[in-house]
């Protein structure tokens, strides 16, 4: 995206129990205490505090601190499985960690259950506190219980679809095999999980090899009734329609379509945004309502039912994997897949990856190694379009905006898809009266070429941040350091100070021509 021109600019969660108290600062408050009594090898743990400068009542203050606690840990889940993904950080072996990453883009929107938390507020200081956390045993107990049962769930509906495949009764075993989709995603998901929580992907633990063994099984039959492989896109779209329309008596409204994103990425590609208008087209057709408004306050609808997929390369196929997800709940209520043709594919002349995709992905590498995580520090930032699953086309105009929780300093860069990297806001300072406030930066851009994957990233902390080599061109600063100079600069080496807050947001935007 090319600088244009300077003007004046789900994740659900369930709680299983609370515990409120007032008028005194919990123990817990302070950070050793709470270390010593959540260490980190046993539990995982994620604190906020607020002082109360907006006269709110203490109980609505209390209740924000826990939504943020809650966000911030399953954040910080979602940083330690993208770390896995991208760069196995954990030792596992290559058909393994093939296999964590399509089991991953199952947790994007991840929903984890068995969070406990409290929450406390002292009048003397009008301050605010809460604390999220859970014993890693309790979950991975829990997410083992999940897979096993769900992995049992499927061993015996492959039994039934094999007997209806053979009695010919095709309708029936379609509905079963989208259940096995359904129940496959979750699994996934609690796969995912027990690999964050106990930083190992053991067979024993996850049961890879059950998992792929059933996931053969299912594609043999599946294939026996329904043409799902060697498929053009308006065919795969009018497949993933029909599966998903059989199964819209668990969907909610408003529904939502999102892009489909290319293998563990999170990247788009023109591909992503074909195959989304053929989908949307065909559910139109089939009386399905998409709901195509833009969330671009951050504050995202309790209710709904989320369509989002990916798409991985698979020797002479394109395997597109589609999941339906309650927002409400964050629990899939719906999943199908089919294979196109790769060589099919090839004649549409349309990109499955992003134009920079080799050097966007070894940026992406780079950035999941000592990301900043957790914390009692809050930043957002997002676009005119909202901050998810972004794709701007030539000629369309973006706007930036941010938001902190606390005094800080902000820096924002952002990382064009030729390399070139543009200091947008350096030590601007949340001072009180911005705290929660949402500030718009003072640019537009217009999406041109070059094109292709690029990246917003908004840092934060309570000093200002070290200088940055920089040259003017065209009145924007843009940056003459390297990624791992401007990471460490900005990112530090490591905390310093005892209590020092620090966050750290990325956007990540697709541009391509229309």
């Amino acid at each position: 995206m090319k600088v244009y021109k300077l003007s004046l600019l789900c994740i659900a969660v369930f709680l299983l129990s609370s515990k409120n108290t007032d008028a005194q600062v919990p123990q817990w408050a302070d950070e050793n205490s709470r270390k010593l009594k959540f260490p980190d090898s046993e539990w995982i743990v994620s604190y906020a505090s607020e002082q109360n400068r907006s006269k709110e009542e203490p109980s609505a203050l209390q209740a924000k601190l826990i939504d943020f606690a809650s966000t911030n840990l399953i954040q910080s889940i979602q940083t330690t499985i993208t770390a896995i993904s991208t760069a196995n950080t954990i030792e596992m072996d290559n058909k393994i960690h093939q296999t964590f990453q399509q089991a991953s883009t199952s947790a994007s929107n991840l929903k984890v259950t068995g969070l406990k938390n409290e929450s406390a507020y002292d009048a003397k200081s009008k301050t605010g506190f809460a604390i999220v956390y859970a014993k890693r045993s309790e979950l991975s107990k829990y997410y083992n219980e999940v897979v096993k049962r769900n992995l049992t769930q499927i061993t015996e509906k492959i039994a039934i679809i094999m007997k209806m495949v053979d009695s010919n009764s095709r309708d029936e075993a379609l509905r079963l095999i989208s259940e096995c989709q359904t129940l496959f995603r979750e699994a996934e998901e609690a796969q995912t999980l027990l690999v964050a929580i106990n930083k190992t992907a053991s067979d024993d633990l996850v049961k890879y090899t059950d998992y792929s063994k059933l996931r053969g099984e299912l594609d043999q039959q599946s294939s026996k009734i329904r043409k799902a492989e060697n498929l053009t896109i308006d065919e795969a779209a009018s497949i993933i329609a029909a599966e998903l329309v059989s199964q819209k008596d668990k969907f909610v409204a408003p529904i939502k379509l999102s892009y489909f994103t290319f293998q563990e990425t999170g990247m788009n590609s023109p591909f992503s945004r074909r195959m989304q208008i053929a989908l949307e087209q065909k559910l139109v057709a089939s009386g399905v309502n998409i709901d195509n408004s833009v969330n671009t306050n951050q504050a995202s609808s309790s209710k709904g039912t989320l369509i989002s997929g990916t798409y991985w390369e698979e020797g002479n196929s394109v395997r597109v994997v589609c999941l339906a997800r309650s927002i409400e709940t964050g629990k899939p209520v719906g999943s199908t897949e089919a294979k196109l043709s790769a060589e099919k594919l090839a004649q549409t002349n349309l990109q499955i990856k992003p134009e920079n995709f080799q050097d966007a992905y070894a940026n992406m590498r780079v950035f999941s190694k000592g990301e900043i995580e957790g914390g009692d520090l809050n930043v957002e930032i997002w676009t005119n379009k909202g901050s998810n699953n972004l794709i701007f086309t030539e000629g369309e105009h973006m706007k930036l905006s941010v938001r902190a929780n606390k005094e800080c300093y902000l820096r924002v860069i952002y990382h064009l898809a030729d390399g070139q990297k543009v200091l947008l806001l350096d030590n601007y300072y949340i001072s009180t009266d911005k705290v929660n406030k949402v500030y718009e930066l003072p640019y537009e851009f217009e999406c041109s070429e070059p094109f292709g994957v690029e990246t917003l990233q908004l840092n934060a902390q309570e000093l200002a941040f070290g200088g940055l080599r920089t040259q003017n061109q065209d009145g924007y600063e843009f940056i003459v350091d390297d990624m791992q100079t401007i990471l460490v600069g900005t990112r530090g080496m490591k905390k310093v100070t005892k209590n020092e807050l620090k966050a750290e947001r990325r956007v990540t935007i697709t541009t391509m021509r229309n």
